[in-house]
């Protein structure tokens, strides 16, 4: 049986979720996202926080050009909220 392959949707959040820093050049050469801004439209419709920057990056052929970089802030996921339970302090 064959596996269904993970969506350039998916392939985005998963990236941004480790903590990865994409531009459209790098999510085009790393996993083959061709419309990597509509793959970032659809993440923040899902209710994802996307943040992003302007910065200048180079072409395939040495130029300068300004660029939008997008990321996610790390989540940090405790034990003790893991399960949505709230911190409970009284034994630290």
């Amino acid at each position: 049986m064959k596996r269904r392959p993970i969506s350039q949707k998916q392939l985005t959040r998963h990236a941004l979720e480790r903590g990865e820093r994409l531009t459209s050049l790098t999510a085009r050469e790393r996993y083959g996202i061709i419309s990597f801004p509509k793959r970032i439209s659809e993440l923040t419709e899902d209710g994802l926080k996307i943040k992003s920057k302007p910065i200048t990056a180079r072409n395939k052929w040495g130029e300068e050009c300004r660029v939008n970089e997008y990321w996610m802030e790390p989540k940090s996921v405790s034990q003790s909220n893991m399960f949505g339970k709230p911190k409970c302090t009284a034994w630290e």
